[in-house]
């Protein structure tokens, strides 16, 4: 059986935003999509973050295949 991974999570810090973190956690800028995805119940479709919410990661495999 093929066992998906498990997103890691981060906590959004000041002066951080989506682009940011997914160059700095996920390895490639067009990991947005991906993270959007995965914490659509928390964004809302929008992309305002604020300091102290916590993201849910993708591995960096899919972030980049995507």
């Amino acid at each position: 059986a093929v066992v998906a991974p498990v997103p890691l999570e981060m906590r959004v810090e000041e002066g951080d935003n989506l682009t940011r973190i997914a160059q700095d956690q996920c390895g490639a800028a067009d990991a947005v999509a991906a993270i959007k995805e995965l914490n659509r119940d928390m964004l809302r479709g929008g992309d305002v973050i604020r300091p102290g919410m916590k993201l849910k990661l993708p591995a960096k495999s899919v972030a980049v295949n995507q």
